[in-house]
């Protein structure tokens, strides 16, 4: 079994499809009313929250976390951070800057991913899983109109 990820496998290409179908599904769920959507949009933000905060610490705890090199301020990590605090904010200005870097920073990682792990290795998902997350709080927010 290879140790790295293979970009366009089948694993690949169904996490890719998930995300779209993520916001469809979660714009059919909010029947476009802004309550259901705001407590969506704020639902997915927390969660988002707590998939990177449980990552800190698996990183730390592994032993794997480098000072200064695992400072998260990578752009995709800021771009994460931005997105939380632009939806539990309501943020514009957080917003607009997570909306550019987002779609274009976040979904580069996502097509050409430089992973040194195997799905379903905790640290593979987890990569997909925020990056995705990202994604999919940006493209909700827009569509939904909040």
């Amino acid at each position: 079994m290879p140790d790295n990820f293979s970009i366009f496998s089948i694993e690949h290409c169904i996490i890719l499809a998930t995300i779209p179908a993520s916001v469809v599904f979660l714009l059919f769920l909010s029947g476009f009313h802004y309550v259901k959507a705001r407590t969506i949009q704020i639902a997915l933000a927390i969660s988002l929250f707590v998939v990177e905060v449980i990552w800190y610490v698996f990183v730390v705890i592994q032993g794997w976390f480098r000072f200064p090199e695992d400072i998260p301020l990578q752009l995709c990590d800021v771009t994460l951070w931005l997105t939380v605090v632009s939806v539990l904010c309501k943020n514009k200005f957080a917003f607009e800057l997570a909306f550019y870097w987002g779609l274009g920073g976040t979904t580069m990682a996502l097509l050409t991913p430089d992973l040194g792990f195997q799905l379903p290795s905790y640290p593979a998902l987890q990569f997909f899983l925020s990056h995705g997350m990202v994604l999919i709080i940006i493209l909700f927010t827009v569509f939904s109109g909040l």
